[in-house]
């Protein structure tokens, strides 16, 4: 898939969250290009990398990744949440920023 397909195909999740969440859509493309390569490195449509935690409401797949421990990086397997399509995943991204530590970052 080309480069311009890629942001046709992000940009209406981008926009659902942008009303939902007041997220700008080109930064939440710009990240999701980033992350993934232009999407090539997607598991379970998670093009963010969220870690699945219980009651999320999202599958879990485990997927072998590192963490860094006292400076160190160290394999591991971890639980990430697995979504139905690349749109669920921008939503959950944008509620994400909107109801956690990054919540003020939006008001820079």
């Amino acid at each position: 898939m080309n480069k311009t397909q890629i942001i046709k195909d992000l940009i209406p999740g981008a926009l659902l969250s942008y009303n939902k969440y007041n997220i700008l859509p080109s930064l939440t493309i710009a990240q999701a290009i980033l992350e993934t390569g232009w999407l090539q490195h997607v598991k379970g449509n998670n093009i963010f990398g969220i870690k699945w935690t219980k009651d999320c409401g999202y599958e879990v797949q485990e997927l072998k990744t590192h963490e860094f421990i006292n400076g160190v990086k160290t394999p591991m397997v971890c639980k990430f949440r697995k979504y139905d399509s690349l749109e669920d995943s921008l939503l959950d991204h944008g509620k994400l920023l909107s109801f956690s530590r990054y919540k003020n970052c939006n008001d820079l």
